[in-house]
C-alpha cells in the first residue's frame, strides 16, 4: 500500500477515472466484468486523491483500515 500510486494501481489491475463532482461523493469504486475503476470527483487535490484512492484500494483487498471521519461514510451498493 505504500508504493507510489502507480505502481499500486498496476499490481491490483485498478484504472483510475476522473468524474465530474456528485453531490456528497467523492469516490467510488466499481468492478466490472473485465475491469475494477475508482471513480474519483473532479475539484480535489492530488494528496486528496491518492488518500481517497488508496482507501478504497484497501477496501477492495479487504485490508482493515482505522474507522474514517465522522464526516465521511461509505455505502456499498
Amino acid at each position: 500500500m505504500s508504493a507510489p500510486l502507480p505502481e499500486l494501481l498496476a499490481k491490483v489491475g485498478v484504472t483510475i477515472r476522473i468524474a465530474p463532482p456528485g453531490e456528497g461523493v467523492i469516490g467510488m469504486l466499481k468492478r466490472e466484468a473485465s475491469e475494477t475503476m475508482i471513480w474519483l470527483a473532479s475539484g480535489w487535490d492530488e494528496a486528496a486523491r491518492d488518500t481517497i484512492a488508496r482507501y478504497l484500494i484497501a477496501r477492495l483487498l479487504d485490508i482493515t483500515l482505522p474507522p474514517l471521519p465522522a464526516e465521511l461514510e461509505i455505502t456499498e451498493l
